[in-house]
């Protein structure tokens, strides 16, 4: 999943100050020209949900970390619960992150619709999206937090079936398309979506993978041509596309081959987790509201993907 952020929008100020008798001064001011704020924290799925929504509107806005203790703007925009997400549009705040992504679709003309038109598909979207913070977000915590290997048996059992009854629901509300809002990114999309960052989580942490080995026969059972697998295996990316496919899953790869018109498959090194962690350390050196900006790769970052394709880009 990627999430895009578009830069911080700017506006100018000139003002021209007479300094002498003689001689005039042109005071340029540049300003953040903001009336959408998000108050949260960077790492929490149900902060990109409006996020991601405003995104899809092409809506600026400034996005206000928030840390410990919680921030007086905060209490002040959400007294009742006093938790992120809060978006705060017009100087009027605006609570929790589903409620937040159907004021943003009904508020903002921009991009398209999130919310289905259809009042029935509609219902259908709000109801699986409760069931996702209900059942899947409570599974999937507790299969983290679960010690004794029982309750975490039970957990585990848990987030399968509920994968098992979202696939159902994907079937019926995408229509054969790509999305849960069929052609575009929608409201389920969004509220399933933004949770699937724990769900790798809770990969390593059990060892296993809740969606599994068959993402590319369920591509092409909807119809799908052109396939892109993307895997941080170099030795499983080598063994498919070199013709050493293990003997258990020949025949299923060469149907899935012969029903494809592209199949690509790359591998995205590990290397880019390192970046991302010497770069995060980097930045808890930094004191508040400092910012470093690099330009090209810096020096202490070594490795690279090939000798002539350097992996790390920076802006």
């Amino acid at each position: 999943t990627f999430h895009l952020y578009k830069p911080r929008p700017l506006s100018l100020h000139i003002e021209v100050k007479k300094t002498s008798l003689f001689s005039t001064g042109i005071v340029l001011t540049v300003m953040a020209a903001y009336d959408v704020k998000i108050l949260g924290y960077w790492s929490s799925p149900f902060v990109m949900r409006p996020r991601i929504a405003l995104n899809l509107k092409n809506v600026d806005y400034e996005f206000v970390e928030q840390g410990y203790p919680k921030s007086e703007l905060l209490l002040r925009s959400n007294p009742v619960h006093k938790k992120v997400p809060v978006m705060i549009h017009n100087d009027k705040p605006i609570c929790e992150s589903l409620i937040i992504v159907q004021y943003i679709d009904e508020a903002f003309t921009s991009g398209h619709s999130i919310l289905p038109s259809d009042p029935y598909d509609r219902a259908i979207a709000q109801f699986w999206a409760v069931y996702v913070d209900d059942k899947w977000f409570s599974s999937l915590i507790g299969s983290l937090k679960a010690k004794p290997e029982e309750e975490k048996n039970t957990a585990i059992e848990g987030i399968t079936t509920v994968l098992e009854l979202l696939e159902e629901a994907f079937e019926k509300s995408s229509k054969g398309k790509e999305f849960f809002g069929e052609d575009a990114i929608g409201y389920l999309d969004i509220a399933f979506g933004s949770f699937l960052g724990f769900l790798k989580v809770a990969d390593k942490v059990h060892d296993t993978e809740f969606l599994d080995e068959t993402k590319v026969e369920m591509a092409i059972s909807r119809g799908w041509l052109r396939l892109w697998v993307e895997t941080d295996s170099e030795a499983a990316s080598k063994a498919f596309t070199g013709g050493s496919v293990p003997w258990q899953l020949e025949a299923r790869w060469t149907s899935c081959t012969a029903a494809t018109q592209q199949l690509k498959i790359t591998t995205i090194f590990r290397e880019g987790n390192i970046t991302a962690d010497a770069l995060a350390k980097v930045g808890t050196t930094l004191a508040a509201n400092d910012r470093t900006v690099f330009e090209g790769k810096p020096d202490w970052i070594h490795k690279w993907e090939g000798p002539f394709q350097t992996f790390y880009r920076f802006q």
